[in-house]
């Protein structure tokens, strides 16, 4: 095996919760092919640590590390529509660097700057580095080094994506901590919560359940002398407890509870190692193993058909059958228009963070509204609509439940 570069501080054994697949066998896995011909991974070197990023067109990269050139960079690759990739493209300086390993690469977007970020890893004459790039020009400019190396044991980067928002994460084997990080003028650690085991890396999720929602970590660990994947859920739920008081006035008393909920262990004779769930393609799961028999690692997709048929999460997510509504807030027909329409949407089984809304007219493109998490509804602006047209809005919820759909019609203000 041609160093394969894991990064070790302590020898631990580690406890697998289990992982959302459905078999132990192969049926389900897909080498990563090439366009032309050939596989994205090679046969003499590694290819570790997958991220997925679709730009705003919803086209879509795998970034990942690779020794082919001597050390570690980060690469990429297009990956076209019937799931195979172009040749990938090594990036330039000051990404990747001479005499240094560059790993676990994780492109986020940061909303108060309005841009794109590549963050990653960088290991250099044995310090660990986080590194920070912007992406404007594909130009990588540096906006953030700091070493996270003596506090903290940095042993991954990942990713969380929680319905309207996401976030990398540093992972520390020291503990089981994982750290959300903001990247400025230097790396930020905002907030850190804490897994059921430790573990080399993550990358995380969330999807509703009945009075709440769940938390799914998709994890690297070791288990004897291998790596092994495996995940884990953290569900949190609300209870509502009624009390009646001798007057007979009553209150509602509602408190949010949280448990963990193991899922089937995945454990094969192979090693894997750092997956990426990439939840915009039906939560299919990228990850590097050495099953290929070449002596390195290399990268793999397990395709997941539904999320809703894994045995780990079907008898979890309960069937909602029911679609939602979708209402304009203080509109009616007829009424004058001020360019901006507030819509209001509910559901008895999904939170906002779980719906879409859609809005048209007549005159305008069918688009996903936007959600203002400040006053609780999403956004109609359908400006230069001449002297009236019909607005229509729909909901889906994230079971595919759509609802009927509404409309109505708007004057122009000032016609």
């Amino acid at each position: 095996m041609k160093n394969i570069f894991v990064i070790l501080f302590t020898g631990l054994a580690f406890m697998s919760c289990g992982l959302l697949f459905t078999t132990n066998n192969n049926a389900s896995l897909n080498t990563l092919q090439l366009s032309g011909g050939g596989y994205l991974s090679t046969d003499e070197y590694n290819e570790i640590t997958p991220f997925v990023f679709r730009d705003t067109n919803g086209i879509a990269y795998l970034f990942f590390s690779s020794d082919r050139a001597g050390t570690y960079d980060i690469w990429y690759s297009l990956m076209n529509t019937d799931g195979t990739f172009e040749n990938p493209v090594r990036l330039p300086s000051p990404v990747n660097e001479t005499n240094s390993d560059e790993m676990y690469p994780v492109i986020f977007y940061d909303s108060s700057m309005e841009m794109y970020y590549l963050g990653l890893i960088r290991v250099s004459s044995n310090i660990t580095n986080m590194q920070a790039y912007d992406l404007i020009g594909l130009q990588f400019t540096n906006i953030a080094n700091q070493n996270y190396s003596d506090p903290y044991s940095i042993t991954g980067l990942g990713y969380f994506v929680n319905g309207d928002y996401s976030y990398p994460m540093m992972i520390s084997n020291k503990t089981s901590w994982m750290y959300r990080l903001g990247f400025s003028d230097g790396i930020l650690i905002d907030t850190r919560m804490r897994l059921l085991t430790s573990c080399y890396s993550a990358n995380g999720f969330t999807i509703p359940i009945q009075n709440g929602y769940s938390d799914i970590f998709i994890k690297t660990v070791k288990t004897g002398e291998k790596f092994q994947l495996a995940a884990e859920m953290l569900s949190r739920t609300t209870v509502i407890q009624d009390f009646t008081f001798p007057s007979n006035f009553s209150i509602t008393n509602t408190q949010t509870i949280s448990n963990s909920i193991p899922v089937e262990a995945y454990l094969s004779k192979f090693n894997d190692m750092s997956p990426f769930v990439d939840t915009t393609d039906k939560f299919k799961v990228y990850f590097a193993s050495d099953r290929y028999g070449k002596g390195n690692y290399d990268l793999y997709r397990y395709n997941i058909d539904t999320f809703f048929n894994l045995p780990a999460t079907k008898n979890l997510l309960a069937v909602d059958k029911s679609a939602p509504s979708v209402n304009f807030g203080d509109a009616t027909n007829n009424q004058v228009f001020y360019y901006t329409l507030p819509v209001y949407a509910n559901d008895n089984f999904c939170n906002p963070s779980f719906l879409k809304v859609y809005g048209g007219s007549n005159i305008h493109q069918l688009t996903e509204l936007y959600y203002d998490s400040r006053f609780g509804y999403w956004i109609v602006n359908l400006p230069g609509m001449g002297s009236f047209m019909d607005i229509y809005i729909y909901a889906q919820d994230w079971f595919g439940n759509i609802s009927a759909t509404n409309f109505i019609t708007i004057y122009e203000n000032g016609s």
